[in-house]
């Protein structure tokens, strides 16, 4: 493979220390457009054709029938979304989809006002057609999730959340540049309005321990709220873009991961206490054995762990001896 058309790109890859250089053969062609154009070229081609090449290029279809929910200001954040559920590594989930366009919907909620343009975004129009009582009661459900995580040695930062968003960020960058490239056919999307890493982790985090998270989504972004429907019809557009068998992993229902880790629990403290009465049982035959026990009681039997051997005492009171 000739240096001359190729790109040198440098990474670590499967966990290895050392940065190593691959080299990425030059794509001359998309299929379904044709030939890639140059950068001298770029101020020739209509916008049209720009926006076209870079669907192309992301394998994706925007018509006139889906126009409705996803406009222009929002595109570049779908194309990243997608790209990213399709090559992700790991695999990410339904959580992490799902928590990402909670994510931008808070993020607007924060920063909406009535007096804004009703056509200035999609997400805007969105909350000029809710209610106040709609919008005060989202932002109340989402704002404690902004806070900084406050991780502790029982319940440290998981790393695969952060790992995950991290992946995220690295796809709409390159969906940015690209995007930069053409001359802006979409128009930028300001990273600040998508992506808050604190808000990312706390409900991502919090997402994975409810047994039903379509319904606690619901009940965050307020039931029947047009926020709500915003959402839901997004999830349904990105769903239809990804083979979900082959880019998203299953996710365990908290109920069963419950279920599993009690039961896991369960039998290391009983396999515990099995090894503990069967290494220490001669000591408290021994001992009771050896005790004092006074006249119509019965010796008892030491049934529990040696750090709580002195359950099974008697502590009634002294026989007084004559």
């Amino acid at each position: 493979m000739s240096k001359k058309c190729c790109v040198e790109e440098y990474d670590r890859q499967d966990g290895q220390k050392n940065v190593k250089k691959n080299l990425i053969e030059i794509i001359p062609s998309v299929e379904g457009y044709g030939d890639l154009p140059g950068l001298d070229e770029m101020e020739d081609i209509k916008c049209s054709r720009k926006q076209e090449l870079l669907c192309k290029v992301f394998n994706l279809n925007f018509n006139q029938s889906n126009e409705e929910i996803i406009s222009d200001d929002i595109i570049l954040f779908i194309m990243a979304v997608i790209f990213w559920i399709r090559n992700s590594d790991p695999k990410t989930n339904l959580h992490f989809v799902k928590t990402v366009l909670v994510c931008w919907v808070a993020l607007s909620a924060r920063t909406f006002t009535e007096e804004e343009d009703k056509n200035d975004s999609t997400i805007n129009a969105s909350f000029t057609k809710s209610t106040l009582d709609q919008r005060e009661k989202l932002k109340k459900n989402l704002e404690k999730y902004f806070h900084a995580p406050q991780p502790t040695v029982k319940h440290p930062i998981d790393i695969s959340i952060i790992h995950g968003f991290a992946q995220f960020q690295s796809c709409f960058l390159s969906t940015t540049h690209l995007n930069q490239i053409l001359g802006f056919p979409f128009p930028p999307v300001n990273p600040s309005s998508i992506f808050c890493g604190s808000f990312l982790y706390n409900f991502c985090k919090d997402l994975q321990t409810r047994s039903i998270p379509d319904l606690f989504i619901s009940e965050m972004l307020v039931k029947q709220s047009p926020a709500l429907s915003l959402f839901q019809n997004l999830m349904l557009f990105i769903l239809s873009s990804v083979d979900e068998g082959q880019c998203l992993k299953t996710v365990a229902s908290s109920k069963k991961r419950s279920r599993n880790r009690k039961k896991k629990k369960s039998g290391t403290t009983v396999d515990k206490k099995i090894d503990s009465e069967d290494d220490e049982s001669p000591n408290i035959d021994e001992i009771t054995d050896k005790s004092t026990v006074r006249k119509g009681k019965t010796n008892i039997k030491a049934a529990c762990e040696l750090s709580n051997r002195f359950n099974f005492l008697d502590i009634g009171d002294s026989d007084t001896d004559s």
